[in-house]
C-alpha cells in the first residue's frame, strides 16, 4: 500500500515538473521575435502557460506572462511542500510498523523529502522573487532599459533552470523505488527457494528414517 502511495506521489510530482518546465520555456521565449514567441506560436508547438490576449501590446503580454509564471511558481511551491510532507508520512508509517530499514529511511528522508522541502522553501520562492523583479522593470524603450530587462530575465531564467534540474534529480531518486522493489522480489524468491529446499530435505530425511525403521 505504501509503495502504491509513493507511485501516486511520483505521478503528482511529474505533473509539477511539467508545469515548472512550461514556466521555464515561457521565460526563455519572452524576448523572442513575434514569429517565434508564444503570442505567434506555430502549429504543433508545445502549449505552455495560458497566453494573454494577442491583441495586447508586447509589453502587456510580457507583463502578464511574468505574472502568471510567478503565480505558477507559488502554486508549485505549495504542491512540492505537500509532497515532502507526504513522503515524511510514509517514512513515519514504516518506522511505526517496524518495517523500515536504514536504506529506506535515508532514501525517503535525505534523498527525497528534504530535497523536496528545499525546492519548495528555497528554490521556488527565489524564482518568484526574481520573477517579481522582472515584472517591476519599466517597459520604457532604450538600450539601457533593454539591458536591465534582459539581465532580470536571465536571472529568472537561470533560477528556473536550476529548479527544473533539481526536480528531475529528485524524480530520478523516486524511480529508484522500482529497482529497490526488484531487489526485494529477488531476495524473496531466494528465500522461498531456500525454504523449498529445506522442506524437501526434511521430507527426504523423514522418508529415509521411515525406510530404516521398516527394514
Amino acid at each position: 500500500m505504501l509503495e502504491a502511495r509513493e507511485l501516486n506521489l511520483r505521478q503528482r510530482f511529474e505533473s509539477v515538473i511539467t508545469e515548472a518546465t512550461e514556466t521555464r520555456d515561457s521565460l526563455a521565449g519572452l524576448d523572442l521575435p513575434e514569429s517565434k514567441s508564444q503570442a505567434g506560436a506555430e502549429p504543433g508547438d508545445k502549449p505552455q502557460l495560458e497566453q494573454p490576449d494577442p491583441g495586447a501590446s508586447a509589453d502587456e503580454r510580457r507583463r502578464l506572462l511574468v505574472e502568471r509564471a510567478s503565480q505558477n511558481s507559488q502554486k508549485n511551491a505549495e504542491e512540492v511542500g505537500g509532497l515532502a510532507d507526504s513522503f515524511d508520512l510514509i517514512r513515519q508509517e514504516l518506522v511505526n510498523n517496524r518495517v523500515d530499514t536504514e536504506e529506506l529511511r535515508v532514501r525517503l528522508k535525505e534523498r527525497i523529502a528534504e530535497p523536496l522541502r528545499a525546492v519548495a522553501g528555497q528554490m521556488l520562492p527565489e524564482l518568484r522573487r526574481r520573477l517579481d523583479a522582472l515584472a517591476q522593470v519599466e517597459p520604457a524603450a532604450g538600450a539601457a532599459q533593454d539591458a536591465v530587462r534582459t539581465e532580470a530575465r536571465q536571472q529568472a531564467l537561470g533560477q528556473a533552470d536550476r529548479v527544473v534540474v533539481e526536480m528531475l534529480k529528485i524524480r530520478d531518486r523516486m524511480l529508484e523505488l522500482e529497482t529497490f522493489n526488484e531487489a526485494i522480489e529477488l531476495l524473496r524468491s531466494i528465500i522461498a527457494a531456500q525454504h523449498n529446499i529445506n522442506e524437501q530435505t526434511k521430507k527426504a530425511r523423514a522418508e529415509a528414517l521411515k525406510k530404516l525403521l521398516e527394514d
